[in-house]
């Protein structure tokens, strides 16, 4: 079987981690509870880790895919926020 190249990046990734703090404003979170809450039957998140890590894998996802013709952007110069 042949694996795509986000199925490797998914198997990488669920070995390898890295910790982060993350913020975010009280609505936002109450929101993601909420959504974790009333969607767990369905979709089998109930935590909020891997919540926010399926969140972050869908984004990252679909920008390679409409920016990068499907494939892992290469890594690049750091941008600071604004």
């Amino acid at each position: 079987m042949i694996q795509s190249s986000k199925d490797v990046r998914m198997a990488q990734s669920d070995r390898i981690s890295a910790d982060i703090l993350l913020s975010l404003p009280v609505e936002l979170k109450e929101r993601m509870v909420n959504t974790i809450t009333w969607t767990r039957p369905y979709t089998g998140i109930s935590h909020q880790q891997k919540f926010i890590r399926k969140a972050i894998t869908d984004l990252c996802d679909r920008f390679e895919e409409e920016f990068n013709a499907g494939e892992a952007f290469e890594p690049g110069a750091v941008i600071p926020d604004e």
